[in-house]
Order: structure tokens, then C-alpha cells, then sequence
């Protein structure tokens, strides 16, 4: 899919459903579903094994064993976010933080040496760090990396020169970081010119924003809702939703939140403009209609329970973002 994207010759503004005949369905807002699109296109590229052989269970960053094979697919995920960030579509939390801060120190001016070692205080590989900081010159870790390189050859005894003790570092140093300096040099080729100048260290975290959007913190949640209704019965059923956005918060493994900012807005995080509009149903099903950001409830008296049942019906129907 992303291949047959990266061919067009110039990636869609948006998206339309078209019937059998042909024809283009009337109705349907073509953000809404440009929106699950990127937001599903990016999410299937980005699991483990997909595009990157593997997640880092630390630090979140993705990992490729077959680099060569996927050079041009990470160079078009680099347009990719290109095109995602100038229309304003985001994708969802699925890279951390530092992902795009590693990116914007490639693209600084430092020299390579100042790049590696801010590269590796950005992926927090204790082992690498201590070598960094022993070549830099505290010779009072000779000891500690000596026992680094014992424990990779299961050598107790193992014993080298300080010149041989350096050169196996600087080997090991350039093992660690070629991974990631490779998947960023990719992606960054595939960027281009994109935020040449915005592309720095301090802005990085406000370029994860942009581009995947803010996590469904429940009251950041809670504060996008714009309530267009005075019925008692709606008002009720948007306590209860406030309620149980708090509650699932504090399961673990919960993706209840996540799933309802997706059957409302076709995304699974938020931007700081979005709002979530609740207006009354015209019947007695929960509805959305992600190419306005809109919720309807239901007016009709009913328990907590029946209304989850069928909001959670709502939410497992995949043709609401095609309301």
C-alpha cells in the first residue's frame, strides 16, 4: 500500500467513496476517511516485524536486521510524514518522543562526534553511554568496560590493551548506533527539505505532536467535549462516558479510549484544535460521524449498562467513519 502511494504522482488531498456504478456517494466527507486511512496506514507499517524487525522494549525505537531490503520503504515513510504533517492528519502515539528528537540531531550542524554522544543520551543504552563516557576520557570506568566486553565473549578472564580495549569500544559504539543512524538518514531523505529550519533538538517534541498528535489524556479528552444538547437523558449518558474515560485510564491495558476517539474522529490521539461535538440521536442508536467529530446519543431513558452496549456496538461497527 504505501509503495502504491509513494507511485502516485502526487498524493491525494483526500479520499471519496464511490457505488457500484461508479458514481460518488453524496455525503461523505472525504476527511473523515482520509483520516482513518493515515491513521491505519501508519499503524500497520509501524508494528513490529512490518517494516522494522523489531521495537526496542525500552526505549520504543524501531530496530531493522534487514536494513538493505527496506531503505526505500523507511525513505517513503519519510514522505509519508512529510505529506501527513502539510495536510494536518496525525497519526497516533506510535513512535516516542525521541524518535523525532534522534532525527532532528542528524539533521543538525554538530559535529559527528557531538552527534553520537546526544544520539546515545536520547537512546538511553547504559553500556553505550559508559563506553562513550570512557572514551571521552574517565579512565575510571576502564574497569567497567573491560567487564562489558568479558560478559559479551564469556570471558571472566579476558584481558586487552587499553588501544585494543578502544578500538573493540569504538567497534561496539558503531554496532549500537548503525541501526537507528540508518532507519534516521532514511527517513530524512524521504523528508527532504521538510522543516529544515523548525528541525531542531528544542522543537522536536512539538514536531511529535503535530505529526502524531497529543496522548488521550482523559481530561484533555474530557476538555474537548462540546455537549449540543439540555436533554436530562444525554446529559446522564455523558457523565457516564466521562466516568468510565477515568476509569479505563487507570487499566493497563486498556484501549477503551482509543478506540472511542477512533469511532468519533477516525484517530487515536488529539490535536490541540479538536473538539468532540455530542449532539442528540434521532433514534435510539449511539452514532458518529468522524468527518465532523460527532457523537449522538441516544434521548431515550436507559441503564449504564444498555447504553455501553451500545456504544460498545457503535465502536465495533466499522462503517461509522463512513456516516
Amino acid at each position: 500500500m504505501l509503495r502504491q502511494w509513494a507511485d502516485l504522482p502526487q498524493p491525494p488531498a483526500g479520499f471519496e467513496f464511490l457505488t457500484d456504478a461508479g458514481e460518488l456517494q453524496a455525503g461523505v466527507d472525504e476527511r473523515g476517511l482520509s483520516a482513518q486511512f493515515y491513521t491505519e496506514l501508519t499503524e500497520n507499517l509501524l508494528k513490529e516485524g512490518v517494516v522494522f524487525s523489531s521495537i526496542h522494549p525500552k526505549t520504543g525505537m524501531p530496530q531493522n536486521a534487514d536494513f538493505d531490503r527496506h531503505t526505500e520503504t523507511i525513505a517513503q515513510l519519510g514522505a509519508l510524514f512529510k505529506h501527513m504533517f502539510d495536510q494536518k492528519f496525525i497519526s497516533g502515539r506510535i513512535l516516542p518522543d525521541e524518535f523525532f528528537a534522534l532525527l532532528a540531531t542528524l539533521k543538525s550542524k554538530k559535529s559527528r562526534l557531538d552527534k553520537q554522544r546526544e544520539i546515545l543520551k536520547i537512546l538511553q543504552i547504559e553500556h553505550a553511554s559508559l563506553l562513550q563516557a570512557w572514551l571521552d576520557g574517565d579512565a575510571s570506568l576502564e574497569n567497567e568496560v573491560l567487564e562489558i566486553f568479558r560478559s559479551i565473549q564469556m570471558d571472566p578472564d579476558l584481558h586487552l590493551s587499553e588501544e585494543k580495549l578502544r578500538e573493540e569500544a569504538e567497534l561496539l559504539l558503531k554496532e549500537i548506533l548503525s541501526p537507528y543512524l540508518k532507519i534516521g538518514e532514511a527517513l530524512l531523505s524521504g523528508i527532504s527539505g521538510w522543516l529544515d529550519y523548525q528541525l531542531t533538538p528544542d522543537y522536536a517534541l512539538e514536531i511529535s505532536s503535530l505529526l502524531q498528535g497529543n496522548p488521550l489524556d482523559p481530561d484533555a479528552m474530557i476538555a474537548a467535549f462540546r455537549i449540543h444538547s439540555e436533554n436530562p437523558d444525554v446529559l446522564q449518558k455523558v457523565e457516564w462516558i466521562k466516568e468510565r474515560i477515568h476509569q479505563e485510564a487507570l487499566m493497563k491495558d486498556s484501549n477503551w479510549r482509543e478506540r472511542l476517539a477512533f469511532c468519533v474522529m477516525s484517530q487515536r490521539a488529539l490535536k490541540s484544535s479538536d473538539t468532540i461535538e455530542i449532539y442528540e440521536s434521532s433514534d435510539e442508536r449511539c452514532r458518529a460521524r468522524t468527518c465532523f467529530k460527532s457523537l449522538y446519543i441516544p434521548t431515550n431513558a436507559s441503564t449504564k449498562e444498555e447504553f455501553f452496549e451500545k456504544l460498545d456496538e457503535l465502536m465495533a461497527d466499522e462503517s461509522y467513519s463512513m456516516a
